[in-house]
């Protein structure tokens, strides 16, 4: 008997100690990023976002490495991130942005991480010393906002650190394209490079 406890004692600790290292580790299921904002890559701003997973899914390898069973964890996640942000063009506008995004991110076991996916948002662009005409005279220089339902596109790179309470860096870059700006679409490039918190 007590050699039947033994062993049932020896499988069971082996099946503890296998369901322990099979476990996938606990992302935090939301981030806030700050970060740099480069329209066209040389007008200078901020961006912050929020990203809150709505669906995940995992996967799970094990693998054989020098007679010690590796998991490896895979993260799949389809998350949403509203933005706001702004830039400013030194020789004639600033533009004041928020848009919200769907985006699909893959996480590897490193913590790498790849994310893309559309938007749609609101762009603003306010336009400094607007001279006015009106009744055969001109107005004292004023300021104009003017505003555009903008689609948007991102693809983004980055890497979270588990050392750091999965803190960590973001790269990114992303598509604005203001509809009926000056009568047409227009498509507004720019890089991002900020933390995650």
């Amino acid at each position: 008997m007590s050699a039947l406890m033994f062993n049932f004692s020896v499988v069971f600790l082996c099946i503890i100690s296998q369901i322990s290292i099979a476990q996938r580790p606990e992302l935090p299921k939301s981030y806030l990023k700050v970060g740099y904002y480069g329209n066209l890559m040389f007008n200078p701003g901020l961006t912050a976002n929020y990203e809150l997973t709505l669906v995940e899914k995992s996967k799970t390898k094990t693998k054989i490495k020098r007679n010690h069973n590796v998991v490896k964890h895979k993260f799949n996640r389809l998350v949403v991130a509203p933005t706001v942000g702004f830039y400013v063009d030194p020789k004639s506008h600033t533009a004041v942005f928020a848009n919200a995004s769907l985006l699909y991110r893959r996480i590897n076991r490193k913590g790498r991480t790849l994310a893309v996916g559309p938007g749609m948002g609101i762009y603003s662009s306010i336009i400094r010393n607007v001279y006015g005409f009106s009744n055969g005279s001109v107005s004292e220089p004023g300021v104009e906002v003017t505003s555009y339902a903008a689609p948007t596109f991102r693809f983004e790179i980055g890497r979270f650190k588990k050392k750091q309470n999965y803190r960590g860096w973001y790269s990114a870059i992303s598509v604005q394209a203001p509809l009926n700006y000056n009568a047409t679409a227009v498509l507004l490039p720019a890089f991002e490079f900020g933390r995650t918190f």
